[in-house]
This record gives C-alpha cells, sequence and structure tokens, in this order.
C-alpha cells in the first residue's frame, strides 16, 4: 500500500472535502455519501498519480 502524500495540496484538499462530505451523510443522506466516496475516491487516484 502506498503512502498518502499529504503535502500536496490537489491530494490533501480532495480527502478533505471526501472527510467532510462523509461525516455530513451521517445526518444528511446517501447523496452526500456519494459525494464523500467520490471525493476519497479523486484523492487516492491523484495520490496513486505521484507515486
Amino acid at each position: 500500500m502506498k503512502t498518502i502524500n499529504y503535502k500536496n495540496p490537489l491530494v490533501a484538499s480532495y480527502l478533505l472535502l471526501g472527510g467532510i462530505f462523509f461525516i455530513i451523510s451521517f445526518s444528511k443522506g446517501f447523496p452526500f455519501f456519494l459525494l464523500g466516496a467520490i471525493f476519497i475516491f479523486w484523492g487516492i487516484k491523484e495520490n496513486n498519480k505521484l507515486a
């Protein structure tokens, strides 16, 4: 498993937004869960491009 490059602003912003939307999804429902999952997925994808 590759290490996550938190110092890259693009990776960090995707993971931060994904985490925020994931937490909001507990009270607001499924669409926010999808947004969170998509942002986290994009963050992992960007991280893999850098490695």
